[in-house]
């Protein structure tokens, strides 16, 4: 029994020395030695212990034992987003993504932009992935309406989306729109204005002059066509304010043609605002053109009335008003070139962007004048009663508003006293008013200009979105009005339906005829220019070409 607890002990002080001493070369010592070996108090060799080694028989086995299978970890690649959202939506992706993108104040501030990377990332997935071609497929994803009728363009305009508008595939699709046909070709969508001559073949001879009359309600096409209409109604108005004879006689031929685009211009401006009045009111541009017309509707009534009377008192009186009306008008038409020049080019938009903004957040200080000039007419209109009139002395402080103060004039009578009034309106006018003025004027600039490139963006897709249509421009609106009414009495008289009656179709087939014919010369001129410019371009690569191979 005691042979037996001896072998025993010594089994178990052989696996704690053993142990112990696999701790010590592992660096699991006792707590003991682990202290003295941080306060390096451990410099003294370590104690052997004496090891009892049990006989052969009750020694273990010193086979290692087989070691464990392992198994490689597998890795686990997911697809990217991209290819689930181009999988589940396919062309109408991008423009869903833009589409649920936001401006909040939170994401803009934090730069979270996570909807415009994604569809960005769509769209170069899409490229890759479709056997589209690649400009084909660029105007599918971009520019075809999607989602309510609006295309990821639009959406992206909607929603400020800078980041997605400054891609470079979506600025080149934008250049290729205002450049070429608009957002979509004529063939590609059924509701454009020339899907109604669908039902005729058109030979393979004169497929080139259908798609050239095609492209003319483009977008581009549009704006040259208004810009040169614009300057031909400048240059009639000009001839007739040079007119020597406006007062003694009867308006010469060009002078009636004049007067057709006067009362075209003031028929177009009261169908604008009948049509939208607020969204119409709200643009500053609006009381510049509503103005011109006004005046120059004014001044042709005028004359007409007074080549009519009956007396030469009164004709005199209506022609000279007739013609001072068309001298104030001369102004505002020669200033209403930046609205024609307005989609032709982005300087001539920057500009009157941002004068308007700037008008329009001086409004308070505007009025702010207003009252000031109220204020000190009425008390100086009242101590001049006896010898200045009271229009005459309104006008002497709107001169005096504008740094030219008629000083001798307006203190013609007890001038101690109305010195004081006019200094202390000159002040408050000139000082404190003007200083205001200039002050908002700065602080428009100044917090517009570190967004001119997104500005710059925006216009560019603006004025290249525009859906194709052929616009009512001055010379065509009474032809305009004439069709309308058909339109409407076959509309709610005779309940046909729009797209499905053939009268209708009719109707809008002989509209765009009449309107062909209207503006023909500006088509043919054009038509050569454009002509003669791709033939130098062809030119000029056929001789690069040839000096290549030479």
């Amino acid at each position: 029994m005691s042979l037996r607890r001896r072998k025993r002990d010594m089994i178990a002080d052989a696996l704690k020395s053993a142990t112990e001493q696999w701790k010590e070369e592992h660096g699991w010592g006792s707590n003991h030695s682990l202290l003295n070996h941080l306060h390096g108090s451990s410099s003294k060799a370590p104690v052997p212990v004496p090891v009892q080694v049990p006989t052969d028989a009750e020694q273990p086995s010193d086979e290692p034992l087989p070691p464990l299978p392992v198994t490689p970890a597998v890795e686990l690649s997911l697809p990217p987003l991209e290819h689930d959202v181009w999988r589940v939506a396919q062309y109408a992706s991008v423009c869903t993504l833009i589409a649920m993108s936001t401006t909040a104040v939170t994401t803009k501030k934090n730069g979270d932009a996570k909807f415009e990377k994604l569809a960005i990332a769509t769209l170069e997935y899409g490229l890759k992935n479709s056997s589209d071609s690649q400009p084909s497929l660029l105007r599918q994803l971009l520019l075809r309406p999607w989602i309510d009728g609006r295309s990821a363009v639009e959406w992206a305009i909607i929603n400020n989306c800078q980041l997605f508008l400054a891609n470079a595939r979506v600025q080149s699709v934008i250049e290729d729109s205002w450049y070429s046909h608009g957002p979509t070709h004529w063939q590609d969508v059924p509701n454009h204005p020339c899907a109604v001559w669908k039902q005729f073949t058109c030979p393979r001879s004169l497929r080139v002059i259908s798609d050239y009359l095609a492209l003319w309600c483009a977008p581009r096409y549009q704006a040259i066509l208004g810009l040169v209409v614009g300057l031909v109604y400048l240059g009639l108005h000009l001839a007739t304010l040079a007119n020597v004879d406006y007062i003694a006689e009867e308006p010469r031929p060009f002078e009636y043609a004049y007067y057709v685009f006067v009362s075209s211009d003031m028929l177009l401006e009261l169908s604008r605002i009948l049509s939208n009045p607020w969204g119409y009111l709200a643009q500053p541009s609006t009381y510049l053109s509503l103005t011109t017309a006004g005046l120059l509707t004014a001044s042709m009534i005028l004359r007409f009335v007074g080549l009519a009377a009956d007396s030469i008192e009164e004709m005199d009186i209506y022609l000279l008003w007739s013609f001072y009306l068309l001298t104030w008008a001369t102004p505002l038409m020669i200033f209403r070139l930046v609205l024609w020049f307005d989609d032709l080019h982005w300087q001539v938009y920057k500009a009157r962007r941002l004068i308007g903004q700037c008008v329009m957040d001086a409004l308070w200080v505007a009025v702010l004048g207003v009252f000031t000039l109220a204020a000190f007419w009425a008390g100086l209109a009242a101590l001049q009663r006896g010898d200045v009139g009271a229009l005459t002395m309104l006008r002497q402080l709107a001169l005096g508003a504008l740094h030219a103060p008629a000083i001798s004039d307006t203190l013609f009578y007890q001038p101690n006293v109305a010195a004081v009034l006019l200094f202390c309106y000159l002040f408050v006018i000139i000082v404190v008013v003007g200083t205001l003025f200039i002050a908002s004027f700065l602080t428009t600039l100044l917090s517009a200009y570190p967004r001119i490139d997104d500005l710059r963006r925006t216009f560019l897709a603006k004025r290249s979105i525009k859906q194709p249509s052929y616009r009512v421009f001055l010379p065509s609106v009474a032809i305009e009005l004439v069709i309308v009414l058909f339109e409407l009495v076959l509309v709610h008289v005779f309940r046909m339906k729009r797209g499905e009656s053939a009268a209708l179709i009719w109707l809008e087939r002989t509209r765009q005829v009449i309107w062909f014919i209207i503006y023909l010369p500006v088509i043919l001129v054009l038509g050569v220019i454009e002509g003669i410019a791709f033939l130098m371009r062809r030119g000029r690569h056929v001789l690069s070409g040839y000096q290549l191979l030479k």
